[in-house]
This record gives structure tokens, C-alpha cells and sequence, in this order.
């Protein structure tokens, strides 16, 4: 299997800092899990429907049921662009 590529943009970098000490365990072991899976069925990921016309349609992925992070794809790279909870999600997206 190829190794998969990924970047986190610096926006999703602040609001990783600021998330809560076990939220950011859960969201480490997450990221370890997609690097070997990133279709694993516990991410409950899914296309974002408003930016199914954009240049790179964003994809969501549940941390936990409070916290989502999001990421589109260029190329073969994975960028992340948000993580943050369910709430912010929404006001976001």
C-alpha cells in the first residue's frame, strides 16, 4: 500500500492546539487509524454536499460524536482544513 500523503493547513493547526488535551488524544489515534485506512466505516466520512462544486469538494470525518475535522484532496494529498466540534462544523460548512 502506498503511503499516504497529508497536510494540515496552518488554520487547522490553531484549532488543533485548541482543542481540549483528550480531544486531541482521540483525534491522534484517529489520524494513525486513517493513515492505514482512510475508508475505515468509524469516521463515518462523507462528501460535503456544499462543496460538491467546488475545485476540491471538502470531505467530512468524525473525531467523536461532538468533533468533526475536514479535508479535500489535491492530487494525492490530503489537506486539512478544520477540525473543531459538531457545532463549529455546522456554522462552517
Amino acid at each position: 500500500m502506498a503511503q499516504i500523503k497529508s497536510y494540515r493547513k496552518w488554520q487547522f493547526k490553531q484549532k488543533y492546539e485548541k482543542l481540549p488535551p483528550h480531544i486531541r488524544k482521540i483525534a491522534d489515534s484517529k489520524f494513525k487509524l486513517f493513515l492505514n485506512n482512510p475508508n475505515h466505516p468509524s469516521f463515518r466520512a462523507g462528501m460535503i454536499e456544499k462543496t460538491k462544486d467546488w475545485e476540491f469538494p471538502h470531505y467530512e470525518y468524525s473525531i467523536t460524536m461532538g468533533y468533526r475535522a475536514t479535508c479535500f484532496k489535491d492530487g494525492d494529498t490530503y489537506v486539512w482544513v478544520f477540525i473543531g466540534t459538531h457545532d463549529e462544523f455546522d456554522r462552517l460548512y
